[in-house]
Parts: C-alpha cells; sequence; structure tokens
C-alpha cells in the first residue's frame, strides 16, 4: 500500500492511496500512516541525520504476517546538504510533538 498526500494552497488537500489490504488490521495501519502524513519529526537513528527535523511526505506500509505493519517514511530533511528526501524506517524517527510534551512534563522547557 502507497499512501501520497498532496497539498495545494488553492485546493483542499488530496490523499491517494494505492494497493490492497488484506484485513481490517491492516486497514488500520493505512490510517494511522495517513494521521502520519505532514507530521513533523525528528531523526533518532545514529547516522549522519542524527538530530535533523522533517516533515513526512510519504508513507510506505508493508503488510505480512506481521502483526503490525511495517512503515517506511520519506522524509523532507531540514538542514540537510542534501535537498532530496530521505527514507527512514519507522523506529529511527519520533514525532515532534512527543518531544514537546515529555519536555514539559519533565520541566525540561523553559518558557522565559
Amino acid at each position: 500500500m502507497t499512501i501520497e498526500h498532496e497539498n495545494d494552497p488553492k485546493r483542499a488537500a488530496l490523499t491517494i492511496l494505492m494497493g490492497r489490504l488484506a484485513d481490517q488490521s491492516a486497514l488500520i495501519g493505512v490510517l494511522t500512516a495517513l494521521h502520519d502524513i505532514g507530521s513533523r519529526i525528528r531523526v533518532v537513528s545514529y547516522g549522519p541525520f542524527r538530530g535533523l527535523r522533517g516533515t513526512i511526505l510519504l508513507v510506505d506500509t508493508i503488510t505480512s504476517d506481521l502483526e503490525e505493519p511495517f512503515c517506511l517514511y520519506l522524509i523532507a530533511l531540514e538542514g540537510a546538504h542534501m535537498k532530496e528526501p530521505v527514507w527512514f524506517e519507522y523506529d529511527e524517527v519520533e514525532p515532534i510533538s512527543e518531544l514537546l510534551s515529555h519536555h514539559y512534563s519533565t520541566g525540561s522547557i523553559n518558557n522565559s
């Protein structure tokens, strides 16, 4: 299943789904992926992109006999020398909104 998202300021947002779903659990994975497109992330994997932030452009989900679908994210990175988006596995990135929630809960953000 491939999910593409287009956002044109002159028109409403458009999401295109391509592929077949095996069952309802696969559908839940797709709906989760739809929610992820456009989300802000931070790269947490060890490598040259660690710590960079970006935006999810595309989600590709692999469904098989796994309990949860395996997701790959195409990320437009900020601050990277290369301008092309880069693919990351689901566990190589984390949402920025969770980072903010964690910092507020631990008191590590100073509002002054």
